[in-house]
């Protein structure tokens, strides 16, 4: 609880830093529940800087940074005389020690020695936090999730492996209570690894339609088929987290540890991108998220809390799911609940609210996995708090490109009865968006201007036509079909492309559709009802919407029970001298 002392002593720090003109800018964001073993996933957290506003002010932005510099360089050899005050650091969390001055708590540099990481204090704290998640468990109602049977059979552990894995890929990049439906259905289709492997392409990327990373589906059907056709296998996953990454598609360690240790009870870690923030912060690890020396150390404790169980006592599986559950829920990766977490008493991050690390005896103790800004040491921000550690990633920008995508619509001899068909192109089993279905589409500079896009896509087009159907020319496209124009510019933004579609359209009317080519490249013609169960990107179904706006492709999903819409507030003129000068929103007009 704090005290009217410590809430005075917060006012006259907070002063103080307002005198000597230090900035604080904090830069949070959100992360998934889980990191894909074969995704380069983004450990997101909140990352503090502290600057000093006579070097880095907006106000002289325009300087250049020799300038600011130099300016540095002479203020650094002529320090200031004014005495500097004796402020008493006060934290949000009270504890024994309190650091004497506020130079601690905006000190550049944070040397501790290797020790400082070490997992005692959370291998003391194990029994709380099965006990925490055994609270917990059945919270989210995880229907995978269940309590460890160590006298089942191998052949019943291989079936609750198999209902991991698929919820396991289902969670890398998509949260828990988006892949519980698709889990149920999936299980309902496919309920053994040996139905799983009689399924082909088609069927399990549309089960998996609206998930997205397709690639992940492929992997599990590749992962079925490859256990049921090796005698070997026993039509079982295997029990050995290194067999199992080595030789099962699309399986990483991550995605090994969690099967093996929760079906069968293997012990062997796991870190996925909650337990890595979590560890980063119980250890005050400050270090670039997949740098070779940080990642050693969260494995290496990983592996030492599950060594720490006793030998007849809690599974490694339940420490696993409570180390995920705990990130998951209580450690986010902003706002955490300090408060209910049931590790704070051995938290290295949690006990820096208060108190600094203690400095190493020598140079060969020190710490060699955490950096900071300087390259040293961490900076330490004005206002320490958790979500400094990780160390956030510098998100990359998406690389920019352009299609030029041509809806080719096919109208039957009566317009009027809605006979109508577009033809789809599969692209290419590998490679982005591998195996759905997609208009016509090129890949194309984006400086290209509309008649060369246009000529480029009417001879793609004719190349997909049987040869005996196709126009002497690309040219006779547009004259034979009457109808050509360009639509819009649509943008669709995925992990590390900004898509930019250049919409086209064609329209065919003729008795029946022209016949397709038969090659390398497959082509049909579809109408909307097929394409609604088809296999199409999110990027061409989102088009055909904004085009066509079939009852086909709208979102019937029910509303949640009990909630309902607010209406929507009509636009009213604000009017000036009887001339509209804003549109203002006014509810209930």
């Amino acid at each position: 609880m704090r005290t009217p002392n410590a809430d005075k002593l917060n006012v006259a720090m907070r002063t103080s830093l307002r005198k000597r003109k230090f900035t604080t800018t904090v830069i949070l964001s959100d992360s998934d529940d889980h990191v894909d073993d074969n995704i380069d996933g983004e450990y997101k957290a909140a990352v503090f800087v502290v600057d000093s506003p006579d070097e880095y002010d907006d106000k002289k932005s325009d300087e250049s940074e020799e300038d600011l510099k130099s300016k540095a360089q002479r203020r650094r050899k002529s320090p200031s005389t004014k005495p500097k005050p004796a402020i008493k650091r006060v934290k949000s969390c009270p504890t024994s020690q309190d650091p004497s001055s506020i130079e601690d708590v905006v000190s550049d540099w944070r040397p501790h020695s290797k020790a400082y990481h070490d997992a005692d204090r959370i291998m003391a704290l194990q029994d709380d936090l099965l006990q925490w998640f055994e609270t917990v468990r059945e919270k989210r109602a995880m229907p995978w999730r269940k309590v460890y049977n160590g006298d089942l059979a191998m052949t019943e552990k291989g079936q609750r492996a198999y209902e991991i894995w698929v919820s396991e890929v289902m969670l890398q990049q998509t949260q828990v209570t988006t892949v519980i439906p698709y889990w149920k259905k999936w299980m309902t289709t496919w309920p053994t690894i040996a139905d799983l492997a009689q399924a082909d392409v088609e069927q399990v990327n549309s089960a998996w339609k609206g998930l997205g990373y397709y690639r992940r589906a492929r992997s599990l059907l590749a992962g079925a088929q490859r256990v049921m056709s090796d005698p070997k296998y026993k039509g079982r996953l295997p029990d050995v987290p290194a067999v199992m990454e080595k030789e099962i598609e699309g399986v990483g360690r991550y995605t090994a540890g969690a099967i093996c240790s929760m079906a069968y009870g293997v012990r062997t870690p796991i870190v996925d991108g909650n337990i890595h923030r979590l560890l980063c912060r119980l250890l005050a690890l400050h270090a670039p998220a997949t740098s070779p020396a940080l990642l050693k150390k969260l494995w290496t404790t990983a592996q030492a809390l599950v060594d720490n169980l006793p030998a007849d006592g809690a599974q490694p599986g339940d420490l696993n799911q409570a180390l995920m559950e705990l990130g998951s829920q209580i450690c986010k990766p902003s706002n955490p609940d300090c408060g209910s977490c049931p590790l704070r008493t051995g938290c290295n991050a949690f006990a820096e609210l208060s108190m600094k690390p203690t400095p190493p005896q020598n140079e060969t103790t020190r710490c060699d996995v955490c950096v900071s800004a300087a390259g040293d040491s961490i900076s330490v921000a004005a206002e320490p708090a958790v979500t400094i550690y990780p160390m956030k990633k510098q998100a990359k920008a998406p690389r920019e490109q352009s299609t030029a995508v041509c809806l080719v619509e096919w109208n039957g001899q009566s317009r009027q009865t809605g006979d109508k068909k577009w033809l789809l192109v599969k692209r290419p089993d590998k490679g982005l968006l591998a195996g759905l279905l997609e208009p016509p589409s090129i890949i194309i500079d984006a400086g290209l201007d509309t008649k060369e896009r246009r000529s480029r896509l009417c001879s793609h087009v004719v190349g997909l036509l049987e040869p005996t159907t196709r126009p002497e020319s690309s040219m006779d496209v547009v004259r034979d079909i009457n109808r050509y124009s360009y639509l819009h510019d649509y943008v669709h933004v995925f992990s590390h492309i900004r898509m930019t579609y250049h919409v086209h359209r064609l329209c065919i009317d003729a008795p029946e559709p022209p016949a397709l080519c038969s090659g390398e490249t497959e082509t049909t013609w579809l109408g909307m009802d097929e394409i609604a169960m088809a296999n199409i990107t999110t990027g061409t179904k989102n088009i055909i919407k904004e085009l066509y706006d079939p009852p086909q492709l709208r979102d019937t999903r029910q509303k949640k029970a009990g909630t309902t819409r607010k209406p929507r507030a009509k636009a009213v003129p604000a009017v000036t001298g009887e001339k509209i000068v804003k549109i203002i929103k006014m509810p209930g007009t």
